[in-house]
């Protein structure tokens, strides 16, 4: 049985079609997207409640006021925004009058930077938020499609989370996806929720895809675990092979099909117990890669090569601009809103700073400005 949203947006459906097409396309039959134009307002709340048990999630586009649509014969334009109904729903939620699903926003990148941004109000209550131009190409196509499923099955995973264990102790480690607390785990995150009564689900899910899968540390993505193993993924042949060296490290909680990420405590553990007992992050991309390579025995690992020719290879994350592997000495403390004390800062590098593409935190403007006159 495939998972099913329900899609609000007051575009004509000619003008949407190609982006369900590609998602549903690429999701071989596990996902249905239906578009439906939006209500008025108590309509609207009246037909969610009523479907809320026969779908797995809503997308809507942030703006749902700009056109009319034909319902029932009528001409009728929606009196609200995405925000609006999304608060409503989180409320219904909240209250147990409507099952818990996922709530998605799919906008254009022009009302994401004019309308969506500047209401930081409504950005928790989206447990995704996509650029429609994301969707375009195949690869963007695909990661929508692993993430819609992803957050439906997990939004299934945390129900059954909270009614196995009823005994809040420990409780936060179950919900990602651990059978017992790890000693490396912030004692925060740990208690972040052990010590209050049940939340509504879309709390949970928020606190996993926003505080932990969204940041590194204690997590890493992909490209900050390629970075920190010194390998160009994209030109290794063998990348796949070095990943299943590294499944027993994968993160293994809700919406893990959508977020692929790897606990860097046990990586880093296995770097020592299985390559070699030498520092990562003293070591330069090359010569991570020799060690794996023989240690491994996979012989198509290429080296990872820095953004900037003179740039040192001891990488340990990437720039926020370019995406590529970074040692942090090559770049700058990127601006970040509401970090938790157990993340990582993000970075841009000093080609993109000088660029200004991307902010600097004020905690580095001082270096920032030496940079600018030294060039």
């Amino acid at each position: 049985m495939s998972i099913r949203y329900i899609y609000l947006d007051d575009e004509d459906l000619t003008e949407i079609r190609s982006y369900i097409r590609a998602v549903q396309f690429v999701a071989d039959g596990k996902l249905e997207i239906e578009r439906r134009p939006p209500l008025r307002y108590d309509k609207q709340v009246d037909a969610l409640r009523d479907l809320s048990d026969e779908i797995d999630g809503v997308i809507l586009d942030f703006r749902l006021d700009m056109r009319s649509n034909e319902v029932d014969g009528e001409s009728e334009r929606a009196n609200y925004r995405a925000g609006s109904i999304a608060q409503e729903m989180r409320s219904l939620q909240a209250e147990g009058k409507v099952k818990e699903i996922p709530l998605v926003l799919w906008s254009l990148s022009s009302r994401f930077d004019r309308d969506f941004y500047p209401n930081e109000t409504s950005h928790d209550l989206f447990d995704l938020a996509s650029r429609k131009e994301e969707i375009n190409d195949d690869a963007g196509a695909k990661k929508m499609a692993s993430r819609l499923i992803s957050l439906a099955n997990g939004y299934g995973e945390l129900q059954n989370t909270m009614e196995e264990n009823s005994d809040r102790k420990q409780f936060t480690y179950k919900l990602l996806g651990l059978e017992e607390s790890p000693n490396f785990l912030d004692k925060r995150i740990i208690t972040y929720f052990d010590n209050r009564s049940a939340l509504p689900i879309h709390k949970y899910a928020r606190f996993i895809l926003r505080k932990m899968l969204g940041h590194t540390r204690p997590l890493v993505d992909e490209s900050v675990l390629a970075a920190r193993l010194g390998v160009d993924k994209q030109q290794s042949g063998d990348w796949e092979e070095l990943l299943a060296y590294l499944e027993s490290s994968k993160y293994k909680g809700p919406f893990r099909e959508g977020w692929p990420r790897w606990w860097w405590s046990w990586v880093s553990d296995w770097w020592k117990n299985e390559v070699t007992d030498k520092s990562l992050k003293r070591l330069s991309a090359e010569v991570r890669v020799d060690h794996l390579s023989e240690s491994l025995n996979l012989d198509g690992l290429v080296a990872a090569q820095p953004i900037e020719e003179k740039y040192s290879t001891r990488f340990w994350t990437v720039c926020e601009y370019y995406g590529g592997p970074l040692d942090r000495t090559d770049g700058l403390r990127a601006q970040a809103r509401n970090l938790e004390p157990w993340m990582d800062r993000p970075y841009i590098s000093k080609k993109a700073a000088l660029k200004r593409k991307g902010e600097v935190d004020p905690l580095d403007d001082g270096r920032f400005q030496r940079l600018k006159r030294r060039s």
